[in-house]
């Protein structure tokens, strides 16, 4: 999902390649969503520190341009490098990736499922409108 949010804003294969995995670190260090580390990572390629600047205090001394050129991005992938994997290792972690797996093969079944829980309840409303319409029943 943010893989297709960066490409809807005009980021390139290789910003993207290069900005999932600082974001998916910082996230993990820093405590910030997924989605706000995604943005504010992009937003560095504009030439902005935003709220980044506070986070880490070593972009703030990067001038735009370098930003813009991707410095940011290498700046953070070095201080925050490997901690997503630390942190997936952990017992939380592993019980986020339990509960996304299972989250998935939920969506799945209810996917493979919805057909027949449409009909049955489309049965069901046809039967309720009948014995509304026959009060004899």
């Amino acid at each position: 999902m943010q893989q297709a949010f960066l490409a809807s804003i005009g980021m390139t294969e290789d910003q993207i390649k290069r900005i999932i995995p600082v974001a998916l670190d910082l996230s993990a260090a820093t405590g910030i969503t997924l989605e706000s580390a995604v943005r504010n990572t992009a937003k560095t390629f504009s030439g902005l520190a935003g709220e980044l600047g506070e986070l880490v205090p070593q972009i703030r001394d990067l001038s735009p341009e370098a930003m813009k050129a991707g410095r940011a991005v290498d700046v953070m992938g070095e201080l925050f490098a490997g901690q997503a994997t630390s942190a997936a290792d952990t017992l939380q972690g592993k019980m986020v990736r339990v509960r996304e797996i299972v989250g998935d093969v939920l969506e799945d079944i209810g996917e493979k499922l919805s057909p027949s829980i449409e009909s049955l309840a489309d049965a069901v409303l046809y039967m309720a409108g009948a014995v509304e319409e026959d009060d004899s029943l």
